[in-house]
């Protein structure tokens, strides 16, 4: 890793290697902020960022294989409520966190 480049990458690989989501929360409002990120591109860049994840070939496969979802066929509207359904189900298995 080239510190030097990138120092934010050392803060970065910290807070993977811990999956302190707070921290990650608070970094990324951080940089929205300072980059000035309207509160509708901010909803535009996390829900492009979750239909990315989700088309990553390992969710893909198990979105297919458990669910019968093919993510390529959904709208808007359908990567929300996979969206919803992981979130409930987040925080069904972390409850003391909310």
């Amino acid at each position: 890793m080239d510190e030097e480049k990138f120092p934010f990458l050392t803060d970065m690989e910290k807070h993977f290697n811990e999956k302190d989501l707070n921290a990650f929360q608070e970094q990324l409002i951080t940089d929205l902020s300072l980059n000035g990120f309207t509160t509708d591109e901010v909803a535009a860049l996390l829900f492009s960022t979750m239909k990315i994840v989700l088309s990553q070939k390992e969710n893909k496969q198990m979105l297919r294989n458990k669910f019968s979802i093919d993510i390529e066929k959904l709208g808007p509207e359908g990567v929300l409520a996979v969206q919803r359904a992981l979130l409930e189900s987040y925080i069904i298995k972390n409850k003391e966190s909310f």
